[in-house]
């Protein structure tokens, strides 16, 4: 992919109009005439790819689709014609979600990118990450019960209040280590699990959870169908009888092993790991 433009390359790689998918969100008939139409969902589509090639957030993408020429012409736009907004960028991701369009699409978007030569030849990477979520002011009693999985009394009785909480996320302990010290502090969070081919550096697959569930939960799920392939993870995925499954699956673990207290690895283990 072109370092000086990857969206330029992008373009050219992907056929666009070949994702008939969106034409579930375009079906609705408009009740008036009246008001600006709404954009091309194959624009919208590519307005959304965009910002993961740059960590753009919905605010900065509406900015350098103003400003920037390459993003004009990624989009099939003139430089005198208008472009979507922060709120058009969100809503289009809702109604994709509304429609369970998002796995389809990366599935089509993933065809397309094997058909160009963009295959697992060597294997995948997997790793997780923590997302924030917004920290919830509850009692003690309402955080017991969305803890236990329901909804809260107050947050039923009033939709105001029930739209502002964010009740599928979970607390975490997270890690603060740097050169100087080592530390813990606590999250409300999702956890994000990805696997990139260890190759071309693409996301294969993507397993999101609350923050609580443990990484290793998340492994087999996380697997493609290239048998034969290495898997790399760190020690979180790692556990005795994933490696016996593993290998009975066809796959080479490159799993990194996990050490105890009482049973720390040893230096061929260490070894292994680095």
């Amino acid at each position: 992919m072109n370092e000086r433009d990857p969206l330029t390359a992008l373009k050219q790689l992907i056929e666009w109009e070949s994702f008939e998918l969106l034409e579930r969100i375009r079906n609705k008939k408009r009740k008036s005439t009246v008001g600006r139409k709404p954009f091309d969902a194959v624009l919208m589509l590519k307005a959304l790819v965009s910002p993961h090639l740059y960590n753009l957030s919905n605010d900065a993408l509406e900015f350098q689709i103003r400003d920037r020429y390459n993003f004009f012409r990624f989009l099939d736009l003139k430089p005198e014609g208008r472009g979507p907004d922060t709120k058009t960028i969100w809503l289009f991701r809702e109604q994709l979600m509304e429609h369970n369009l998002i796995k389809e699409l990366h599935e089509e978007f993933a065809l397309q990118l094997q058909s160009k030569g963009f295959k697992i030849h060597k294997g995948q990477i997997i790793d997780a990450g923590i997302v924030d979520a917004p920290k919830l002011r509850n009692s003690r009693e309402e955080n017991a019960q969305i803890k236990a999985g329901d909804t809260p009394e107050r947050f039923k009785q009033n939709p105001h209040v029930q739209c502002q909480k964010d009740i599928d996320a979970r607390w975490t302990k997270k890690n603060n280590d740097n050169r100087y010290s080592y530390s813990y502090s606590y999250s409300y969070s999702y956890k994000n699990d990805i696997a990139v081919d260890a190759e071309h550096k693409l996301t294969r697959e993507l397993y999101v959870s609350s923050a609580e569930v443990h990484d290793s939960q998340a492994l087999l799920d996380m697997l493609s169908e290239n048998k034969g392939k290495g898997v790399w993870a760190g020690s979180a995925y790692w556990r005795k009888n994933f490696e016996l499954t593993l290998w009975a699956m066809s796959y080479c673990s490159h799993i990194h092993q996990k050490g105890t207290r009482e049973k720390p690895l040893a230096e061929k283990q260490q070894a292994s790991n680095r």
